[in-house]
């Protein structure tokens, strides 16, 4: 059952930023699975059994839908560890575009929740502005 995060994963983020490398990581890799990947777990599973609910289509592996501790190194070489977390459930549907979803991101600057569309496409979102309207 997810309980929050907690001092670790303040002391493990803050780690990360005085020195965002892998060694650093490894320096503190307990705080982060004290502070970052157990909460966010539990925090998945959690979220996973209400937004199972709502649409049964929503991507649905762990793998793909919590972030991890490194940054893809094609594009982040100099910083190689995530200065930050996500939760990220969108509609499964093989990369197709403007699939809506919801998310959850963290850092030490703050948090943001919501609902979001991946991948839009320029009709599809005149189509929302539309209705909205």
């Amino acid at each position: 059952m997810f309980q929050g995060f907690n001092e670790s994963t303040i002391k493990y983020f803050e780690a990360i930023r005085q020195e965002n490398s892998k060694s650093n990581y490894k320096a503190n890799e307990s705080l982060y699975f004290e502070g970052v990947k157990e909460p966010l777990e539990e925090l998945y599973y959690e979220l996973f059994n209400y937004f199972g609910t709502v649409d049964s289509q929503l991507l649905s592996s762990k793998r793909r839908c919590v972030s991890s501790a490194y940054n893809d190194a094609r594009f982040s070489r100099e910083e190689p560890v995530k200065e930050y977390f996500y939760i990220r459930f969108k509609l499964d549907k093989g990369g197709k575009k403007s699939m809506p979803g919801f998310f959850l991101d963290a850092s030490l600057d703050g948090y943001r929740y919501g609902m979001s569309i991946y991948k839009p496409e320029s009709k599809d979102m005149e189509k929302i502005r539309e209705y909205f309207l």
